[in-house]
């Protein structure tokens, strides 16, 4: 496996074919700009596609509190919508160890969930990346 550097990009360029399009898993951004408008451009597009969708932002206000990836579920389970589809944007790395094992349960029980997980790649480069 070859593990290569996100090239930088406008993502307005590239963001409609990203929440479209499922085979598109991952988008990145541009450096002089970082990683919270590049989730805010996601965000927009995801009104903008699937005005229906219920979004969930889960930045460190909404996991004040949340130590567990067993708390975490419980929390998901307040916000999202079991039937329709939920966009959970998590635009910084949350401070809960395996976090990513707390939709799996969820998604067995039939939540519709897509995750955008922000960061910063090397080099700085924000990325989103899809999961789920």
């Amino acid at each position: 496996m070859v593990n290569v550097c996100p090239k930088e990009g406008d993502p307005r360029e590239t963001v409609s074919e990203f929440i479209s399009n499922d085979s598109v898993r991952v988008m990145s951004g541009l450096r002089v700009q970082g990683v919270a408008p590049m989730m805010d451009v996601i965000k927009a597009e995801i009104m903008k596609q699937t005005p229906k969708t219920n979004i969930l932002i889960l930045d460190r206000d909404a996991l004040c509190g949340v130590t567990f990836p067993r708390e975490l579920v419980d929390l998901l389970r307040k916000e999202l919508v079991r039937d329709e589809k939920n966009a959970v944007i998590i635009p910084e790395d949350p401070a809960i160890s395996n976090w990513q094992f707390s939709f799996q349960p969820l998604i067995d029980e039939g939540y519709k969930i897509q995750v955008y997980y922000g960061t910063s790649a090397c080099r700085q480069v924000p990325m989103c990346t899809k999961l789920f």
